[in-house]
């Protein structure tokens, strides 16, 4: 449940409920309500929650670990400047990692860019060109 998920990154983050909700402009009630699973946020609520807790919104569906997923935040803070740049400062954990393991390279930003460019190209021909 997305409430559940709200929690948990919350507490990985050491956030309060109410903090949460001076961050997006909302009451710690309906924060409450929605961790509690007794309200569903909108469209929007869960746009501007995913950005107040510095995750992508899909994240707040996933069924992934959420302390993986903020400690692949934590490395991609970590990376060197032009490596995130490089693969486009997304806050997937496949791109993440793959910036972590081109960081050990002597590749240049540029050839980064083309590694990445490269895996996007395989994975859509992996899947059909969906």
């Amino acid at each position: 449940m997305i409430g559940e998920k709200i929690q948990e990154i919350l507490n990985a983050k050491g956030l309060s409920q109410g903090e949460l909700a001076d961050m997006v402009g909302m009451s710690s009630t309906q924060i409450n309500r929605i961790c509690k699973g007794h309200s569903v946020p909108n469209g929007k609520n869960i746009d501007k929650i995913a950005n107040a807790l510095d995750v992508p919104a899909h994240a707040l569906y996933a069924k992934e670990d959420v302390h993986s997923s903020v400690l692949a935040l934590k490395i991609l803070e970590q990376l060197p400047e032009d490596i995130v740049k490089a693969i486009g400062n997304k806050k997937d954990l496949n791109y993440i990692i793959m910036g972590l393991s081109l960081s050990d390279s002597d590749l240049s930003p540029e050839e980064i860019i083309m590694v990445v460019r490269k895996q996007e190209e395989l994975i859509k021909e992996i899947k059909g060109g969906k």
